[in-house]
């Protein structure tokens, strides 16, 4: 019964997650196998410790703040951050060298790195319960949204809390109508309804050209125009968005 309460409680810490953005690190982190890292987001950080790099790759193992529900059997190290002990997990991940390091910060070295690779191969082996498995899912998934976020950020266009509020509440008021469509074209501009927000393609026309977007009356965007863009947190009936969104070519 403790473990499930535990889930519940873990799950009320992510509520929320997916509407996280990720914040940008002073400087590149040179990071080395064995390496402590964090990357900090508008709403829980992310632990990891490295096990293999390349030139173009790196591996690493990602380390839960959640202790309650980390295994009893995985090692425990202390860092210097919003949380100050974290636990290795048996989740592995990999990620593009070089823009994890835009927005991880190191934090330090493993002191005993093999004792650490043998304590994450115990980890590996273990049959994991159902409350574990749940808890690694919701980890993993939570892991998989940052990295995916890392991936786009060159295309993300951050919106003002303001015009994502606005666009929440005339959402609310148009979903009884709302067609259930998931792209919708604008002009020259095809929005595409996405797990992360709103994909915007742009035709010949527009494509690489200097404009502007413009949504409820507010200028979201300006710059070149290019396919890909996403509106990152921006999500609902694209019916709403074909009435409150405009592009515009800027001479």
């Amino acid at each position: 019964m403790l473990l499930r309460e535990f889930l519940q409680m873990y799950k009320r810490s992510i509520k929320n997650f997916e509407n996280t953005n990720l914040v940008r690190s002073c400087k590149n982190a040179d990071l080395s196998v064995g390496d402590v890292f964090v990357v900090h987001t508008t709403h829980l950080p992310m632990y990891g410790v490295v096990i293999q790099k390349n030139q173009e790759k790196i591996n690493f193992a990602y380390l839960t703040t959640f202790l309650p529900l980390a295994s009893i059997e995985a090692v425990s190290l202390k860092v210097e951050d919003l949380f100050k002990e974290v636990k290795l997990t048996h989740l592995i991940f990999e990620m593009n060298l070089q823009t994890l390091s835009l927005f991880a910060k190191r934090l330090g070295k493993v002191r005993d790195f093999q004792a650490l690779m043998d304590n994450l191969e115990k980890l590996r082996k273990i049959e994991y319960g159902s409350i574990h498995r749940k808890f690694f899912e919701h980890e993993s998934n939570r892991v998989k949204l940052i990295l995916k976020l890392m991936n786009e950020h060159e295309k993300i266009v951050l919106l003002s809390t303001e015009v994502i509020r606005k666009f929440r509440e005339i959402s609310k008021q148009v979903a009884v109508a709302a067609t259930g469509k998931k792209t919708c074209r604008i002009g020259c501009m095809l929005v595409v309804e996405e797990e992360l927000g709103l994909r915007l393609f742009f035709s010949d026309d527009c494509e690489g050209k200097l404009g502007q977007i413009i949504l409820l009356d507010e200028v979201i965007f300006k710059g070149h125009l290019k396919s890909g863009l996403l509106l990152r947190g921006l999500k609902g009936p694209v019916d709403l968005v074909s009435d409150q969104m405009k592009v515009k070519i800027v001479e």
